[in-house]
C-alpha cells in the first residue's frame, strides 16, 4: 500500500492509499471529505512477483481516474 497526505490552508487535509483489494485488483482510496473507494476490474498477477502499478488521478472529476 502506498499513502500520501498533504495539508494546505484551504483544505485540512487531502491524502489517498493505492492498496491491493480481493481477487488481486488493486484500488484508490482518497480521503476528501467524505472519502471514496475506487476498486479497478484489472487484476495483478499472482505469481510471487513485483509488479509496477500506476495510477494517474484528477480530483473532482468522475473520469479522472485512469
Amino acid at each position: 500500500m502506498c499513502s500520501r497526505s498533504d495539508s494546505t490552508e484551504s483544505k485540512c487535509c487531502l491524502s489517498y492509499s493505492h492498496f491491493l483489494s480481493i481477487n488481486n485488483t488493486t484500488g484508490v482510496q482518497f480521503a476528501n471529505d467524505p472519502f471514496t473507494n475506487h476498486v479497478f476490474t484489472c487484476a495483478v498477477p499472482a505469481e510471487g512477483r513485483w509488479h509496477s502499478v500506476p495510477v494517474t488521478a484528477k480530483r473532482n472529476d468522475p473520469l479522472g481516474i485512469k
